[in-house]
């Protein structure tokens, strides 16, 4: 790229540096000079600007800003064309932003012409909140680098994901999304400081804990406060509900645990109150199964009565069988 002072005779497809006004013409800077552009501006007693002419092997600069958001871009994330050399990416909705952070330090060390910006890996984003930015510094950027950075950023199947994308909410249990944020404060130095010490399970799960917005947390809280109403309700007059304990059986050791497993469990620690569970026999595969026992706010004493007359009077023989 020749950037300079450039004769009138040579800017035709030359790119504006500055902004010209004068002599009733009036052309913002960025703009690639026509032949009619030229004889305006020669009309106006104009005979020299300040220009970029492209050589070859230069791609100009929103030509190359589109081409690598492109690659960059995944699930999620919306690409605005680019204008003035930038190009962005916007959430398509809310979630967790995924960025592939080493790809991008890749990227900014390509060229100095070749820049991108991200929001930081796994924050909350919402819907149409810019994700990254790609900005080509001058008018123009040599095509192997561009090459480049379109390569890194499209290196998907090698890394295991594309560079930018955003991870949408999935529907989460209230109570969970309490404990999350609560477990996120408690140890922060610890995801801060010594990473390296947590699992990549406990990492995921402290992250995404310190990710959410408040806006979700409330959300949570407000949705606790109106299921101990619903059960509330649902007593009246009772002393107890009584439930299965678990809405299946034992499940294999190597498969995922079950979403609903502590659905009805849960009640007791949301709304406060006591619960005792007791063998309720075995399931026609030989697993043994629960009775559940929710009582009233400080209503053991009650629940533990009820749990030991259902034991005498069912006589459940729950000790292990022989195995052959």
């Amino acid at each position: 790229m020749i950037f300079g002072t450039t004769p009138l005779d040579v800017a035709k497809g030359a790119v504006l540096a500055h902004s010209i006004r004068r002599g009733g013409v009036a052309m913002k800077k960025g703009r690639r000079l026509s032949a009619d552009d030229i004889r305006a501006l020669s009309k106006a007693g104009i005979e020299e600007v300040i220009a970029a002419r492209l050589e070859a092997g230069d791609i100009d600069e929103d030509t190359a800003a589109n081409a690598i958001a492109r690659a960059c871009q995944g699930n999620g994330a919306r690409l605005q064309e680019a204008f003035t050399g930038r190009c962005n990416l916007y959430a398509d909705g809310p979630g967790i932003m995924v960025l592939d952070a080493a790809r991008v330090d890749r990227i900014n060390r390509i060229h100095e012409a070749v820049t991108i910006a991200t929001l930081a890996p796994n924050e909350a984003v919402e819907a149409g909140q810019m994700l990254a930015t790609i900005k080509i510094i001058p008018f123009a950027a040599p095509q192997d680098a561009v090459d480049q950075a379109i390569a890194i950023a499209s290196d998907n199947d090698r890394v295991g994901g594309t560079l930018v994308e955003v991870a949408p909410y999935r529907a989460r249990r209230a109570g969970l999304i309490i404990s999350e944020v609560e477990c996120a404060v408690v140890h922060a130095e610890d995801l801060a400081d010594r990473p390296g010490q947590l699992s990549e399970g406990l990492r995921t799960m402290l992250s995404f804990g310190a990710s959410l917005p408040a806006t979700r947390l409330v959300q949570a809280q407000r949705d606790i406060a109106a299921a101990r109403v619903r059960v509330q309700k649902a007593f009246g007059n009772l002393d107890a509900l009584i439930m299965p304990t678990a809405l299946q059986t034992a499940f294999d050791f190597d498969v995922s645990v079950p979403d609903n497993q502590a659905d009805l469990t849960a009640i007791a620690n949301l709304t406060d109150r006591p619960a005792v569970s007791v063998p309720m026999g075995l399931s026609p595969g030989g697993l043994p199964m629960g009775l559940q026992f929710l009582g009233l706010p400080f209503g053991e004493a009650a629940i533990l009565r009820f749990a030991r007359a259902y034991e005498l009077a069912a006589g459940h023989d729950m000790r292990p069988r022989a195995i052959d």
